[in-house]
């Protein structure tokens, strides 16, 4: 009794699988490449529970400024001081933002080499880091990182999430200036 094997059919299933295989791998890739959305899976922080911020009036947050480490972004800061500081300014750029997050770290330099061709009057970026401020990230919708929020004359105009590069940015941004 002879088997007879049909290597086509075992081909055609190899390479389905191939075909299956690439396909998962690119849209991974592209998940974590363009934005890290789940705070909750990746983040040290429970993200259900609120964090304990100072609470400021919003007179004493524009007679003040927010908690800041030596790299110049925010790390504590309450609602109240939030909403003073975008209303602070014609044009506001925030920065929501996680340590671990490699299209947050990649697009960093391209905000500040942007934010350094303007006067603080015409630009004003603000970098807080997300997981550091539970509370206001969760009062933002923060879902994912990098989170931009644009604000012209305090009012929030434009909402976008994952990593761009410094032209993608300066498009974003010009639209709104």
């Amino acid at each position: 009794m002879y088997y007879s094997i049909d290597y086509q059919h075992i081909f055609d299933s190899i390479m389905k699988i191939k075909h299956i295989t690439i396909a998962a791998i690119f849209v991974f890739g592209s998940l974590l490449i363009t934005s890290c959305n789940d705070q909750k899976k990746h983040s040290g922080t429970n993200a259900e529970t609120p964090e304990v911020a100072d609470v400021t009036t919003a007179e004493q947050a524009l007679a003040s400024t927010p908690e800041k480490e030596s790299s110049g972004e925010i790390v504590n800061m309450s609602p109240e001081e939030f909403q003073a500081l975008v209303s602070s300014q014609p044009f506001v750029v925030v920065d929501f933002y996680a340590t671990w997050c490699r299209p947050c770290i990649q697009m960093a330099p391209h905000l500040e080499k942007i934010a350094d061709g303007y006067e603080d009057n015409q630009f004003k970026l603000v970098k807080i880091d997300a997981e550091r401020n539970v509370a206001l990230s969760q009062q933002e919708k923060i879902s994912g990182y990098p989170t931009l929020k644009i604000y012209k004359d305090g009012k929030e105009v434009k909402t976008s999430m994952g990593g761009m590069d410094e032209a993608q940015l300066r498009e974003l941004f010009g639209k709104y200036m």
